[in-house]
């Protein structure tokens, strides 16, 4: 995408830093996308007001990179590298991580 110049293509990185196995770091992930001609902007994911200035206001081809928590609101979830691969079972855990994240100020979509 940098080495064509499009300019009609974003690009959003959920980067919560786990992957099904382990922790990771890309550090300095800016640094690495911009070396493919990519503009990059870093936002904090979990805010839509962030995800919108980001969508409206930059060049593109675009990288936004969104630094995310794995499971964020969820107290049972949050961080842990098993949720990213594993589902719910129990509709005890369920009840509870829905009315946890209904306590929060995020939307259950």
């Amino acid at each position: 995408a940098g080495q064509k110049n499009l300019n009609n293509l974003i690009v959003i990185l959920d980067y919560n830093k786990i992957t099904a196995c382990q922790r990771i770091s890309l550090e300095p992930i800016e640094g690495k996308i911009s070396n493919f001609g990519w503009m990059t902007k870093r936002i904090d994911g979990h805010s839509l007001w962030q995800v919108e200035t980001a969508l409206q206001r930059m060049k593109q081809p675009l990288m936004i990179v969104a630094d995310t928590v794995k499971g964020k609101g969820c107290q049972s979830f949050e961080n842990k590298i098993e949720w990213h691969y594993r589902n719910i079972k129990d509709e005890k855990m369920l009840q509870k991580a829905i009315q946890e994240l209904s306590g929060n100020d995020m939307q259950i979509l």
